[in-house]
């Protein structure tokens, strides 16, 4: 079958994976196709096509006798972790009812050893098992000790989200926008405090804290601009952004506080001299 062998042969991923989904859809009945595509699932050199693989054995042999129990057993045991994080993207999408797939995720969320896998544990927990009441510690949990920044701002972002009147959310939004060693897990909890608990009255003074404290450009800037967008009226948010557009040291930051002082405070009689420093310095250099 020309599919089939397009799908093994051809040197282009793009390719290989559509002629994977096309074998799926249009040849489920060929008594091969079902191990073909567990044979691809875990021998294609590329993760897109075994996701491609999993994701076709999931959708179109959802009742086959042996797709559930493969499943269960890629999100284990499977060598690849592109393959184990589809399996277990599947179990969530497919078998969310079978009383083993709650178990599962939860254990991939907190044992798998690639972050991906773990990762895609995590949504498929908040997006399917909100309610269960292990979710919510695992999330608190997984914030604060995954050892990989993608897990930890999933989680971050999954509290602000489904667990706002959670009492330990606040707190623990607070602590990683300051102690997270990352910077996009602090990024993830300045822009989920902002969005959730811009009245809290912790949440000004910590924008103006990481505006100018954070040793990280993209959260200075993410700073900078809930500063601008929140609290424009704060006495002290204009002179922060004066300060940010001469003395910061990362150029994003200086463009951000430049374009907020022009957009915000145009009247300004500190702002044209500003920009015209600004821009002979930028020439200068």
């Amino acid at each position: 079958m020309i599919n089939k062998l397009i799908a093994i042969a051809d040197n282009n991923w793009d390719v290989r994976e559509k002629a994977v989904q096309a074998l799926a859809s249009n040849f489920k009945d060929d008594p091969d196709t079902l191990p073909w595509l567990k044979e691809r699932a875990k021998a294609d050199n590329d993760e897109d096509v075994r996701g491609a693989a999993v994701e076709a054995l999931a959708s179109n042999f959802k009742d086959d006798p042996d797709t559930l129990p493969w499943l269960k057993e890629r999100a284990k045991a499977d060598n690849d972790e592109d393959v184990r994080g589809a399996a277990v993207e599947a179990l969530a999408s497919n078998f969310k009812d079978d009383p083993d797939t709650l178990p599962l995720l939860k254990d991939r969320a907190k044992a798998d050893n690639h972050e991906d896998v773990r990762y895609a544990a995590v949504q498929a927990l908040v997006s399917n098992f909100k309610d269960d009441p292990d979710t919510l510690p695992l999330l608190k949990d997984r914030a604060k000790a995954d050892n990989h920044e993608d897990v930890r701002g999933a989680a971050v972002e999954a509290l602000a989200s489904n667990f706002k009147d959670d009492p330990d959310t606040l707190p623990l939004l607070k602590d990683r926008a300051k102690a997270d060693n990352h910077e996009d897990v602090r990024y993830a909890a300045v822009q989920a405090l902002v969005s959730n608990f811009k009245d809290d009255p912790d949440t000004l003074p910590l924008l103006k804290d990481r505006a100018k404290a954070d040793n990280h450009e993209d959260v200075r800037g993410a700073a900078v601009q809930a500063l601008v967008s929140n609290f424009k009226d704060d006495p002290d948010t204009l002179p922060l952004l004066k300060d940010r557009a001469k003395a910061d040291n990362h150029e994003d930051v200086r463009g951000a506080a430049v374009q907020a002082l022009v957009s915000n405070f145009k009247d300004d009689p500190d702002t044209l001299p500003l920009m015209r420093k600004c821009g002979s310095l930028h020439r200068i250099s």
